[in-house]
């Protein structure tokens, strides 16, 4: 069973792999940008299950009506 939350610091570098490994290639080759987007984010979650990031999400919501993802991945396995 995956839990779903916000990321931690430590786990930016398996988000930004499994994006790679989910065909993205746009915003997330430099590690040190890719970190600041993710600090300065309203929301960035990852689904973990046993210990690995196997999904990834990012948005930015008004917190009351709409809400937009901008970057999404989900492990194949």
């Amino acid at each position: 069973m995956s839990d779903i939350r916000p990321i931690r610091p430590e786990e930016f570098e398996s988000a930004r792999a499994l994006l790679a490994a989910c065909g993205w290639t746009s915003k997330i080759g430099d590690p040190d940008l890719f970190a600041a987007s993710l600090r300065a984010s309203q929301i960035a979650l990852v689904a973990e299950d046993a210990g690995e990031v196997v999904g990834f999400l990012r948005a930015i919501t008004d917190g009351t009506f709409n809400g937009y993802i901008s970057m999404v991945a989900v492990s194949q396995e």
